[in-house]
């Protein structure tokens, strides 16, 4: 029998945000500042067309925000590299660390599925050594899909134990599509989510953390649980 896995998101339920934090936002800021701009001002189309994007189904390039940019704003923005591990882990959600050595002392596979681009995510969590913890890391475009698209499982061979993330209508949504048992991680109330029009009904998790301390026991529960028989496809 295959070895299980648990999958993750990355941005808001890892860490939070690295290529927006230490790659994006500083060139936003120094770009508007050049034009005299606030950078919310200059800001708001970027999020606006992709906003546009995601509503005409272009989930995969409404997270192209090099190619926004191009298009918005006739820039280059610059690409985001390998940095010291000490500035990523400091974006590191609580309890993170600690968890993913105790899981990898389990019976189980780990995965990353993130709407990132790979060539946005994986410079950090090369950064991280997280390449070298998670077996695999699956972004938009190594798919050419994105959550809450239940394709987005596809590379993983094997059974999926459950998925973790922050998103309602993107992770908590992909799991039931999936029928892979859902973990909302949600230390606060996010209202972020890119709602997908073809599903109206406000999907429930399986189970709610507000911490990573209490998922160890929770994914040895799962483990002689099995994965459920059926799950609502919203």
């Amino acid at each position: 029998m295959l070895t299980p896995w648990i999958t993750f998101d990355l941005d808001g339920t890892l860490v939070k945000n690295p290529y927006w934090r230490l790659t994006l936002f500083p060139w936003i800021q120094k770009e508007s500042a050049r034009r005299r701009l606030d950078w919310q001002d200059f800001w708001q189309p970027i999020a606006d067309e992709g906003q546009h994007r995601w509503d005409q189904g272009l989930w995969v390039d409404a997270y192209d925000w090099s190619d926004i940019i191009r298009r918005v704003w006739k820039e280059e923005p610059p690409e985001p590299s390998m940095v010291p591990w000490h500035q990523v882990a400091s974006l590191t959600l609580p309890g993170v660390l600690w968890l993913l050595s105790v899981l990898k002392t389990y019976p189980i596979r780990l995965g990353i599925i993130t709407n990132g681009l790979e060539r946005n995510q994986m410079p950090f969590i090369k950064s991280l050594g997280w390449d070298q913890i998670f077996d695999t890391v699956v972004t938009t475009n190594k798919v050419t899909r994105c959550k809450p698209d239940p394709r987005v499982f596809s590379l993983f061979d094997g059974p999926i134990l459950c998925h973790v993330g922050d998103r309602v209508h993107h992770d908590v949504l992909v799991a039931c599509r999936a029928q892979v048992t859902s973990i909302l991680y949600q230390p606060k109330w996010y209202s972020e989510d890119r709602v997908d029009p073809l599903s109206p009904a406000w999907p429930m998790p399986n189970h709610v953390i507000t911490h990573y301390w209490g998922l160890p026991k929770l994914v040895t529960h799962l483990l002689v649980a099995g994965p459920p028989a059926s799950h609502p496809n919203p």
